[in-house]
């Protein structure tokens, strides 16, 4: 499923963009399909946390490819974040997020979610295959199946960009919650 995306990790070429811009201008944080653009660019737009995590990506030496997968419907996943390489020091991750159960907000809260494990990544020097990385969420993650940790930081940014998302002023046909005024 990957293997392309591989190959492309493994010949990319890295540069350092100033925070914020759009999926094009990025480097850190690479969309290599119109799903994944359309996704980081709507979570810039409604997620200030989104766009603050992208730009500390940015200057990191951490390199995430972002991929909008559809999962077959008899599976949990919702999202992911694997280890690829580690090549000329700088690290290589691939986050994968569901566009198939999973509505546009959850996507984007999803997405926070991710990008704070890649920026866990970042800030731990250490991790640079994939058995450093199993054991620095074994450290620093709660084991919530087989092989698969959830750590607080990464489950409070979505709880965040959710929230974000859902007051954000409406650009993109999503409904707004509404409080009644009181007279």
């Amino acid at each position: 499923m990957c293997g392309p995306l591989l190959v492309a990790v493994m010949v990319a070429v890295t540069g350092i963009a100033e925070a914020g811009g759009t999926p094009e201008t990025w480097h850190h944080l690479r969309c290599p399909s119109s799903s994944s653009q359309q996704l980081a660019a709507a979570a810039v737009e409604r997620s200030p946390l989104v766009a603050t995590l992208i730009g500390e990506l940015e200057r990191s030496d951490v390199i995430v490819y972002l991929e909008v997968v559809t999962s077959p419907p008899d599976t949990e996943f919702r999202a992911s974040t694997t280890f690829m390489a580690w090549a000329g020091g700088i690290r290589f991750l691939l986050v994968q997020v569901d566009a198939y159960r999973t509505l546009p907000i959850e996507r984007i809260a999803m997405l926070g979610h991710e990008l704070c494990h890649a920026l866990e990544v970042a800030r731990a020097p250490q991790v640079h295959d994939v058995e450093s990385f199993r054991r620095f969420y074994k450290e620093i993650g709660t084991q919530w199946r087989p092989g698969h940790f959830e750590t607080a930081d990464a489950q409070a940014a979505e709880r965040r960009v959710r929230d974000e998302v859902l007051w954000s002023a409406p650009k993109h046909g999503w409904a707004r919650p509404v409080t009644p005024r009181l007279q």
